[in-house]
């Protein structure tokens, strides 16, 4: 992820999917994986995520897993 927000330090609310990202994008998730999702503001907020399946960004549906511009 060097670069794209691991470096920034806090990217306020993507903090959390800027996580998971990395951890998908390093293989270092897995199918089956609970991750804890932990934010800390004014308030905590958490969130317990399943992995049910590992997204292949790179493979014949990867255009389908990404934010295209609508413009």
């Amino acid at each position: 992820m060097g670069g794209r927000g691991r470096d920034a330090c806090h990217i306020g609310g993507g903090d959390q999917i800027a996580g998971l990202t990395y951890l998908q994008e390093s293989g270092q998730l897995c199918r089956g994986d609970q991750v804890l999702v932990v934010g800390v503001g004014f308030g905590w907020t958490t969130a317990l995520v399943t992995v049910d399946e590992v997204p292949d960004w790179f493979g014949p549906d990867a255009s389908s897993l990404r934010v295209l511009d609508a413009a």
